[in-house]
């Protein structure tokens, strides 16, 4: 199960996440946009950064690496801090089954036919090809 942790306006409660506690995903409630390069720093490779607060103040600049390994971030409108946690318990007791179907690069037109005519079953994922 993927883990997420919940910002806070307080800064300590940032820096109580350890890379041990590295999440696929983080909600920002708060509106520091000082906190998204930081929450950004506590996710891993292909996680997101949901910035979940009606407002925000700017988001400073910070280095690509943080953004490296297709980490996103996102924003979602008129989220309250309860909406967010009720929505997370929700999610945990959801019996979601991921569907994907496995494209070789060579495929990738056939892919991208099958998702233009609606034909895919879940997620349309591209493999690499055995090498000899």
């Amino acid at each position: 199960m993927s883990t997420y942790f919940y910002l806070e306006e307080s800064r300590s409660a940032v820096r109580t996440l350890t890379r041990s506690d590295l999440g696929r995903r983080l909600c920002c409630f708060a509106a520091v946009g000082a906190l998204v390069p930081m929450a950004l720093k506590a996710t891993r490779k292909g996680g997101r950064v949901v910035c979940a607060g009606i407002h925000m103040s700017d988001i400073p600049s910070f280095p690509y690496e943080l953004l490296w390994g297709e980490r996103t971030i996102t924003s979602v409108a008129n989220l309250t801090r309860a909406d967010g946690a009720d929505f997370m318990e929700v999610a945990a007791r959801a019996p979601l089954r991921p569907k994907v179907e496995l494209f070789a690069l060579s495929q990738a037109n056939e892919a991208l036919e099958s998702l233009r005519r609606g034909a895919l079953n879940g997620a349309a994922v591209l493999t690499a090809e055995a090498r000899d």
